[in-house]
């Protein structure tokens, strides 16, 4: 899979109904949108799609009609007073949250035809919110591994590891192979396909009287 990314800097203002905070009065972001698209194929020039592509069409969106407004909830009482006063604004049937600004973007890029894939919208330097219709790879397959290592005088044994595929689990017993009955140290592991990280961590003593010795 091909994946390219294009960030869009804008300026929008907004505030939040039924929320207790500072975001429910009028305020305003330096915001960027970070719009990725992606394909299994490329095109005869090599290019998912042409970067200027993504800036006529969404960034030239963005610009029309959020840079520089008031993004607010159509039922949001101070847009008559806006109306009246002349005052740029982008209506939107949700809170003004940036969950929903961030789907406003994907919504427009998905409706135009582009292979967008995710949407992320920095609301300032340390926060942002991300939409995508389809979970991320590893989500989808489900494969999470966890057991037992004891270390018995430098040969390793492994007990009950559990594969959760899915809807099903299963579990499986290995082999307990010793070559004395001294646990020199125990470790529970952790694996997450197909990343295939693996963690470990020293278990408690308590846990290691808990455990049959190999």
């Amino acid at each position: 899979m091909f994946r390219v990314t294009k960030e869009i800097n804008f300026c929008y203002g907004h505030r939040l109904l039924n929320y207790e905070g500072k975001c429910k009065y009028l305020h305003g972001h330096n915001g960027k949108a970070v719009i990725t698209l992606e394909g299994e194929n490329l095109d005869d020039r090599g290019m998912v799609i042409d970067f200027s592509d993504i800036k006529k069409h969404i960034a030239g969106w963005i610009d029309i009609h959020l840079d520089h407004r008031m993004i607010l909830h159509e039922a949001d009482p101070m847009v008559p007073i806006f109306k009246k006063m002349g005052e740029p604004m982008y209506l939107i049937s949700q809170n003004p949250t940036a969950e929903n600004i961030a789907k406003l973007i994907y919504d427009f890029a998905k409706s135009n035809k582009l292979p967008v894939s995710e949407v992320t919208l920095w609301e300032t330097p340390n926060s942002y919110a991300t939409f995508n219709e389809s979970p991320r790879p590893w989500v989808e397959t489900v494969d999470f591994g966890f057991g037992v290592s004891a270390m018995i005088g430098g040969s390793d044994c492994w007990k009950s590891v559990v594969k959760v595929d899915g809807q099903r689990t299963r579990i499986t017993d290995g082999d307990w192979e010793s070559r004395t009955d001294k646990i020199l140290r125990i470790d529970l592991w952790f694996r997450f396909a197909p990343v295939e990280t693996l963690q470990k961590s020293s278990m408690t003593r308590t846990l290691q009287r808990r455990i049959i010795p190999c």
